[in-house]
Parts: structure tokens; sequence; C-alpha cells
């Protein structure tokens, strides 16, 4: 494995745990924050705001790692590293 793909890989590893641990973070903030609540509007505007970012973050998580992705299958397919073996008839 050549060191820009290692390098890669390595970014893709490194953006996974940065989103993981968002998440984490903000799922562990809302119980806080339904404790604070007084009314049934605040809870609502707690959920809402709760999943209004999720899915915020889960498509820019998704949007990135397609990016990391086709970084990496496209310079796995221009390295000149591989080589085919020999075909079969």
């Amino acid at each position: 494995m050549n060191g820009r793909l290692y390098e890669s890989i390595t970014a893709v590893n490194k953006e996974w745990v940065t989103f993981v641990n968002q998440c984490i973070k903000e799922d562990l903030a809302v119980p806080q924050q339904l404790a604070q609540c007084r009314t049934a509007q605040d809870f609502y505007q707690v959920y809402a705001q709760f999943f209004q970012n999720a899915w915020a973050q889960y498509q820019s998580g998704l949007e990135q790692m397609t990016k990391l992705s086709k970084a990496i299958a496209e310079h796995s397919l221009q390295s000149p590293y591989w080589e085919p073996g020999p075909t079969q008839h």
C-alpha cells in the first residue's frame, strides 16, 4: 500500500471518529436540555432542534465520507503500482 492511499484511509477514519464524537456529544446534551423544559412547547423545541441538527450532521457527514471514499477509489484505479494479472481464456 503506498503512502497516499494510507493517508487517504487515515483521513476517512479521522473524519468518521470526528463525526461519531460530535453525534455522541449532541446526543448526551439532550437529556440535560429536556430537564430544563417547563412546557410541552419547550420539549417540542428541544426535539425539533435535535432532529434538525442530526439531519444536517448526517447529510454533511455522508457527503464528506462520499468525497473521501471517491478520492480513494479514484486513486486506487489510477495507481501506477497496480498491474493486472495474466488473463485466462
